[in-house]
């Protein structure tokens, strides 16, 4: 099974996994949205499945590595055992 990987996205290597989507199983696919104003881009990370679409918040960096931090949203899991 193919694992999409955030591998060197805007100059910075991170190497996280994405899981399958945990609403429908589709590959999650990091996006950029421009600032109208153009002040810079937010990131997200949306599920392919265009039947799904479920996304993680758009985030702004500021000295963060957005990529990362959305990574781990998307990859959170909650135990209901």
């Amino acid at each position: 099974m193919h694992k999409p990987k955030l591998d060197h996205f805007m100059g910075k290597d991170t190497t996280t996994d994405l899981l399958p989507c945990a609403n429908c199983g589709g590959e999650g696919l990091l996006h950029q949205q421009k600032n109208n104003e153009g002040l810079g881009c937010g990131l997200f990370i949306e599920c392919s499945n265009p039947l799904c679409r479920m996304t993680t918040p758009l985030k702004f960096s500021l000295m963060d590595d957005v990529a990362q931090l959305l990574a781990e949203i998307w990859n959170r899991r909650t135990d209901y055992e």
